[in-house]
């Protein structure tokens, strides 16, 4: 699910390999008990593909769904929990922000043992972790908004940190696009510091992003032509080139997993 425009309408994501679910299989599910019927009702159908619909119940969704997976992932979860971070907290993404799934409770709290201070932002994750940029120039790509969120508390941590001149390390793509979208929007307004935010981000970092707030970033591989790629690109741009076979990247275009 992408968004929720109110309590009973959803838009939901097609299945990574391009079959749309509503497309094949039943609107009306049951499971095998009379009093638990699920129905999903399409209201619009979108020009990006997306369509909103009506759900007959919220509870439906974890009941009779399945949770995307990105396309490298063959075989369904047996546990959807094995696809989760330690540290979510909020519904709403197409996929979990996978560099931190490395992350255990054990290892979040020996950092802390360190003087390392945590701070989480809530991005849900959209479209764009799955989908290619098919055009030849980058800029011509038009890429979807995600619903970001910054706490009081996280805000007067970001700030201080950057104050007394520490590092912000970003786990994952996802935290850099909320960060960096955040300064962007305190350099646009009046602002002069990070405050609590919810808005929508959309941002598209491409090489020649000047970034104001990250520092350093943990990230996985990911796939060619991805925007995921081209943020990673824009980030190393100034030192380390990702297409230096010395520097352990690649110059083809394989699959980075």
């Amino acid at each position: 699910m992408i968004r929720n425009p109110s309590t009973s309408l959803k838009d939901p994501l097609q299945d990574s390999s391009g079959q749309d679910p509503l497309e094949n299989h039943l609107h009306n599910y049951d499971n095998k008990d009379p009093n638990e019927e699920f129905s999903v009702e399409i209201i619009a159908t979108h020009d990006d593909g997306l369509k909103t619909v009506r759900l007959s119940s919220e509870n439906g969704i974890d009941q009779f769904g399945y949770m995307p997976l990105p396309p490298y992932i063959k075989k369904s979860l047996g546990n959807t929990e094995r696809y989760q971070t330690v540290y979510s907290r909020q519904p709403g993404s197409v996929a979990a922000p996978t560099a931190g799934l490395h992350f255990t409770d054990e290892l979040i709290q020996k950092a802390r043992d360190m003087g390392v201070e945590t701070v989480f932002v809530t991005l849900h994750v959209g479209l764009d972790t799955f989908k290619p940029i098919a055009e030849d120039d980058p800029t011509d790509h038009k890429i979807h908004t995600e619903h970001y969120s910054i706490d009081e508390q996280a805000a007067e941590t970001l700030n201080r940190a950057k104050s007394e001149g520490r590092r912000i390390i970003a786990v994952g793509t996802t935290s850099v696009r909320v960060l960096e979208q955040a300064a962007l929007d305190v350099e646009q307004s009046v602002k002069t510091e990070l405050t609590a935010t919810d808005a929508e981000a959309s941002l598209f970092i491409l090489p020649g992003h000047d970034f104001k707030l990250v520092d350093a970033m943990i990230t996985n591989f990911h796939l060619p032509r991805s925007s995921l790629l081209m943020l990673v690109s824009a980030f190393v741009e100034h030192g380390m080139s990702a297409n230096d076979p010395s520097r352990g990247g690649t110059s083809r275009a394989d699959k980075w997993l």
